[in-house]
């Protein structure tokens, strides 16, 4: 038996064949029909859309066989792909290429072949529009005519078929964006309204706050049974303003958010050193252990407030979660990647509810008491990861809670000591 040659092109033919995801896709009415018209226009019983790939002839369209695909060596289709025109076998049992193929002298029994190749748009041939009879055939010029117009309607069926393809996969894109795009509207239309809000609440709060402050210390020079009667009243008033306070303080922190500084040069060392500054005393006020990463500094590019305040705003997310427990411990660590370094923030506490981390990066989502947090912490922090072009995610397969913020990195910089 002689082998189905290989093409010299066969790098480029297997590559736009591929190019159309074609192989193994499930059968089609449109070719379907095409292999019909085929035996009907030439009256033989069997015929075939074969795509000749690596090893195989793969039948995308079949009438009158029941396999879907046969070894490339010992198929008629793979000589075809090396024709420029049809391959006509009018008794196969006779040509000493065929005579003693498997698909001559086994049970198939296959006697006549016809078969076109299916150029593709770069002139490979990709596979072949077929005919096939189980005794020796042969076809008029008419019909040769119109196997060949049948094999460019596949070729052109094959290009339809690409582009609706990629149509969709544009289509799928376009309302993802279109979808990030609405959520980013909201996002930005929120955080301005949260940022008038606060502005409009600050100053007369900022004046309740101040009057209840002299009001406590007139009160604390008052008769005991006056300062006793009054005193928790005032006090519960100046704890609601100051929780008040800080809910005003987030919601101009997630207007920020939206209100960019400029990106400069920052060494790590910088940030770290005021992130250290604005938490070290709440953590050791409350007996919390903080353990602070040993690393060798870099540069990277980044809005510098933003930055500190997105490691700040995990380090009390994390302080206010744990911070109760007789054991409560925060890490910071760092990992530095080329292109990118990561920090991560792990507490004591040992994860969050599958239910909570689905909602606990919305704006405004808290699992808190009333009067214990904003739920715009984590909110505000991962827009602040994203303006700086880098990602904040929950760490799902750490044993203890864990959060990441991934930032690139701008320029070269040294390696990170072992913590």
């Amino acid at each position: 038996m002689k082998k189905a040659p290989v093409p010299s092109n066969e790098i480029s033919r297997l590559n736009e064949l591929y190019s159309y995801d074609i192989l193994d896709s499930p059968p089609e009415q449109d070719f379907d029909d095409l292999v019909q018209l085929a035996r009907t226009v030439t009256g033989v019983p069997t015929a075939l859309i074969s795509l000749v790939d690596r090893d195989r002839q793969w039948f995308k369209a079949k009438r009158g066989i029941e396999v879907t695909e046969l070894p490339r060596d010992s198929s008629f289709c793979g000589h075809a792909i090396c024709e420029d025109d049809v391959m006509l076998i009018p008794d196969a049992s006779q040509d000493e290429r065929f005579a003693d193929n498997p698909l001559v002298t086994g049970g198939i029994g296959l006697r006549f072949y016809a078969g076109v190749p299916l150029k593709g748009m770069k002139g490979n041939h990709l596979g072949t529009i077929c005919v096939v009879d189980y005794k020796p055939n042969e076809l008029s010029a008419s019909q040769i005519e119109a196997l060949k117009i049948l094999a460019r309607q596949v070729v052109s069926l094959f290009e339809l078929r690409k582009k609706n393809q990629q149509l969709i996969a544009i289509n799928r894109i376009l309302a993802e964006k279109q979808a990030e795009i609405v959520e980013a509207k909201k996002q930005t239309a929120l955080a301005i309204m949260a940022g008038g809000l606060a502005h409009e609440i600050n100053n007369p709060l900022a004046v309740i706050v101040s009057r209840l402050s002299i009001l406590s210390r007139k009160l604390q020079r008052c008769e005991p049974d006056t300062a006793e009667l009054v005193m928790p009243e005032v006090e519960s008033m100046l704890n609601a303003s100051q929780r008040i306070s800080a809910i005003v303080r987030d919601m101009l922190d997630f207007d920020d958010a939206y209100r960019n500084e400029a990106p400069q040069f920052i060494k790590l060392s910088e940030v770290m050193r005021r992130v250290k500054h604005l938490t070290a005393e709440r953590f050791n006020e409350h007996g919390t252990k903080m353990i602070w990463p040993e690393f060798e500094d870099f540069t990277f590019f980044a809005m510098r407030n933003q930055v500190v305040k997105l490691i700040v705003e995990l380090l009390l997310n994390a302080f206010d979660a744990v911070h109760s427990s007789s054991q409560a411990w925060i890490k910071l660590e760092i990992e530095q990647e080329p292109g990118c370094f990561r920090l991560m923030v792990t507490d004591s506490g040992f994860g969050i509810k599958a239910s909570v981390r689905d909602h606990m990066m919305e704006p405004f989502f808290t699992t808190k008491e009333p009067g214990r947090g904003s739920g715009l912490g984590l909110a505000v922090a991962s827009q602040y990861a994203q303006a700086n072009g880098g990602s904040l995610i929950y760490d799902e397969t750490s044993e203890h809670t864990r959060f990441v913020i991934s930032l690139p990195i701008s320029e070269a910089s040294t390696r990170i000591k072992a913590s």
